[in-house]
């Protein structure tokens, strides 16, 4: 099958486009700030390193749902055999953080029980569906419960946007330590599992890997390790060379 443009120029221009529209997280909502809502100064560009919440990880999984379907999706019934369901998968999006409104956000590092964690999560998500008409209410309670089954689209979508978000922070010469974590928190059995296998301690390695990991089997995995890979020529290049993912996470592929 001949592709024009072929996967990885697809590859190349979703990764430009998504850190595009990433840049709107930097931009105030003015008419809050005239009207006085704040306290204290606001300006109209925030910098880059504000942190990040549960909202704005909702955008970015919307912003890669997007542009998975609008780069792919011509492709999918011939490469996958199927038609996914992009508005489910938009819904999906847009309901799988509603639990950590009351648990808070724990990160995918080992450092709690991903069952109880996980039944917390569905028994808040019935109680916030409880009044809506039964045929949306059992469509989403079905949509969540694939999201939590950890091999479905929308999974592969959430677990992609934290890998390109350490793309994002390095183009604006910011990048996470290691090694902060272990002093401020906890390196985990898990992290440093990654970090080892990597061979690195740059987080975006140990990220990559993790995410390599739990996808291993999916059979539209190369068009995210493809998205990543040009995340990496464009944010990780040296002396005006290409960024290359390190040789040692190729064992995870």
């Amino acid at each position: 099958m001949v592709l024009n443009p072929s996967i990885d120029e697809r590859c190349e221009i979703v990764w430009d486009k998504y850190w595009y529209m990433m840049r709107q997280r930097e931009v105030t909502r003015m008419g809050f700030v005239k009207l006085g809502f704040y306290n204290r100064f606001v300006p109209e560009v925030l910098d880059p390193d504000e942190p990040m919440n549960d909202a704005e990880h909702i955008f970015e999984c919307l912003n890669l749902t997007m542009l998975v379907k609008d780069f792919f999706g011509d492709l999918w019934p011939e490469m996958f055999g199927y038609a996914p369901d992009w508005l489910g998968i938009y819904d999906q999006m847009l309901m799988h953080e509603l639990g950590e409104v009351e648990i808070g956000d724990l990160t995918d590092d080992g450092s709690y029980d991903a069952f109880v964690k996980d039944a917390q999560e569905d028994e808040l998500n019935q109680k916030f569906l409880t009044d809506f008409p039964e045929n949306v209410r059992r469509s989403h309670l079905a949509q969540f419960t694939e999201f939590q089954g950890n091999r479905c689209l929308g999974r592969c979508i959430d677990k992609a946007v934290f890998v390109l978000d350490q793309g994002i922070f390095k183009s604006y010469g910011i990048e996470g330590n290691m090694n902060c974590k272990a002093l401020n928190h906890t390196l985990t059995e898990r992290d440093l599992f990654y970090a080892q296998a990597a061979g690195s301690d740059r987080p975006v390695d140990a990220i990559y890997a993790h995410f390599l990991d739990v996808t291993r089997g999916l059979p539209w995995r190369f068009i995210f390790t493809g998205i990543i890979e040009a995340m990496y020529r464009a944010e990780y290049g040296e002396n005006g060379e290409p960024g290359k993912v390190p040789e040692a996470l190729k064992a995870f592929y």
